[in-house]
């Protein structure tokens, strides 16, 4: 490269630096800001979304009816499925490989076992078949379950962990002042709440068995 050439590229290199450098603006739109300013303005989509109705997904199903009625005829199907099973003189059992291991045998007075595959899986079966009828019967009030049927009831045991906080109150929390708060928690769950174990009886009034006895060790 001669010197002709070597100061034409020199030349260019000074024109390009010489350019002026490319900048960006950020400016805050007016629309938006009047939107978030005014209360009878359509939010922007992009900066607050009002919260979905329903579940977390989308919208929740159980408020249709239609809906509702095709969950409950689900399970209507399902319950009848159940009771031809059980109408069955001998129920199919699955084979060696794919069965789960057998309890502890427990017998009657007579010396028969209780606890028998084919009665366990009777009782599983017959749990599930309550448990669609349950479901059927309040998804769709107009339907009109079996004679004698008795809705399933579920009961859940949660511990209170006293010993992480062995300083706070929480039978006071739970019942509230002459148990209202109990009361209302029950009332807006349609649940039975009932605390058991150390703490929830006041020293000195030992609460009655279902038969009118009191318990074991009250006195």
């Amino acid at each position: 490269m001669d010197e002709a050439d070597l100061s034409r590229a020199k030349a260019a290199t000074a024109a390009i630096l010489a350019k002026p450098k490319l900048s960006i603006t950020l400016r805050k739109n007016p629309s938006i800001l009047s939107s978030k300013s005014s209360s009878n303005a359509t939010a922007n989509p992009y900066i607050e979304k009002p919260p979905r109705e329903g579940t977390r997904w989308g919208k929740n199903w159980l408020k249709d009816a239609n809906l509702r009625k095709g969950r409950s005829l689900a399970y209507q199907t399902r319950a009848e499925q159940l009771l031809t099973i059980l109408a069955q003189p001998k129920l199919e059992m699955k084979p060696e490989h794919e069965r789960s291991p057998s309890p502890e045998p427990v017998y009657d007075a007579v010396g028969q076992r209780k606890n028998t595959r084919e009665v366990r899986m009777r009782d599983a079966l017959d749990l599930e078949r309550k448990h669609c009828l349950t479901e059927a019967v309040q998804l769709n009030p107009s339907f009109k379950p079996p004679v004698g049927f008795k809705p399933l009831l579920k009961d859940a045991k949660l511990f209170i962990p006293l010993k992480q906080y062995p300083g706070y109150n929480f039978i006071g929390m739970i019942l509230g002042p002459r148990g209202n708060t109990q009361k209302r928690m029950e009332a807006a769950t349609g649940t039975k709440i009932a605390l058991r174990g150390k703490g929830a009886v006041k020293e000195g009034k030992p609460t009655l068995r279902k038969d009118g006895k009191e318990p074991e060790g009250a006195n």
